[in-house]
Parts: C-alpha cells; structure tokens; sequence
C-alpha cells in the first residue's frame, strides 16, 4: 500500500469523481453501456457534458434509448445500437441470463458455476465497429475525451481498433481480471504494460463488484488510467 501511495494511486471505493475533475472531460464515450447505468452515474457525479454510449444488444439498448431521452441537458446523451472491436463487420454476442455478463467472449466454465448469470443463453450476431472510424465519424479531434468499458473481457480488441487516435484520449476507465473469466480474456499482465507503451499510468483502483470465489478474493478491479 505504500508504495501505491508513493506512486501517487489513488486507491478508493470510487475515485471517478475525483478523476473527473483532473481531467475535466468534454466528450465521454460509454462502451458497454447496457440500460445507461454509467451515464446515469455520471449525470449524478454532477457531469453535464456530451456522452456517447455504445450498446449492441438490443433489448437492453431500447431501455438505454429511453434513459437518454430523459437526461438533461437534452440531447447532450447520445446512443449507438452497435459494439465496438478491432474491425468493422458483424460479430457474435454471448448473451447471457443477465445481459450485464453479455461479451463477445465466452465465459469459461469455472466462471458460470461461480455466477449463474453468465450462462450464455444464446447467441446473436451484431454490428461492430472501430473506435478509429466512431471518432472520425463523431469529430472528437480537440475534444478531451474519456473512455469508459464495461465489455467483460473485450476491451482489447476495442483499443487495438482505435490505436491512431490513442493520443486524443486523456482517461480510460475500465474492469481489469485479475484471472480470466472469459475465453482469450486478456488480464492484468496483458492490459497494463499495453496501456503503459500507449502513454497511461494507473490513477485510481478499486475492489471490482463482481464475481467473488469462495474465501471471497477478487477476480478483477476496476481501474482508471491517466495519459502521463
């Protein structure tokens, strides 16, 4: 813990706030967005600048739909039916018994006797597209960007898809497995040298809120990277 503190980590229950603050960001994209518990969170954490959410299961992007709609200041939440991943094209989606397991990954065995809710369901195939053309698209050049995932072991694939446009990004806030929950899953030793030779240092870390084993130890954190 002390040497955490030497390197100036914040460690916390929940340190975006304060990282909101550091970084006063204009634009935050939500990938992995679900039914908008994230855009909600940040509407309550007092932000009130532009934010994009990313959502490709359709039940739960009808919810988020709506959840936008009602946030102020109007029309300053915007939502995309499609995910995000290293190309363009159609991939499939692992839908699980509780859709905020949902991945393009599939979950490993020991991970659905631990947590019956990411039991796949079925499997439905999606759009997806790359952070690369989004930003293009959005025109988020000169924008100080945040980037949020939540995409249960995909968040590689969605970087490596935006790698021309990693230096307009100021934050990214994502879950680190600390051992694989899903099939291919990068972990701890794989995201945070990766995000290092990108320009990120750690900024803020947190005990994750999901899967938990037996002697309740930790399977991931969640983690907030900062451009040095």
């Amino acid at each position: 813990m002390d040497f955490i503190q030497r390197q100036g980590i914040l460690v916390a229950r929940y340190p975006l706030q304060h990282c909101l603050r550091y970084i006063r960001p204009t634009t935050i994209l939500d990938v992995g967005a679900n039914v908008g518990q994230y855009g909600l969170e940040l509407r309550s954490l007092g932000y009130r600048g532009k934010i994009h959410s990313f959502e490709p299961f359709p039940t739960a992007f009808n919810d988020l739909q709506q959840v936008a709609a009602r946030s102020h200041p109007k029309n300053a939440w915007q939502v995309h039916q499609f995910g995000l991943g290293e190309r363009e094209g159609e991939a499939a989606l692992n839908v699980s018994r509780n859709s905020l397991f949902n991945s393009f990954r599939g979950p490993l065995p020991e991970s659905t006797a631990l947590c019956a809710g990411m039991v796949t369901s079925k499997i439905l195939s999606v759009k997806i597209r790359t952070l690369e053309i989004v930003w293009r698209e959005l025109n988020l050049s000169g924008e100080r960007v945040f980037l949020k995932m939540d995409t249960q072991g995909y968040e590689l694939p969605i970087l490596q898809g935006g790698m021309s446009v990693m230096g307009g990004i100021s934050g990214i806030q994502m879950e680190v497995s600390l051992t694989p929950l899903y099939k291919g899953q990068p972990c701890v030793e794989d995201i945070v040298p990766f995000l290092r030779d990108l320009g990120f240092q750690i900024f803020g870390l947190w005990p994750g809120q999901g899967l938990r084993g037996e002697h309740k130890e930790v399977y991931e954190v969640d983690v907030i990277f900062v451009r040095l």
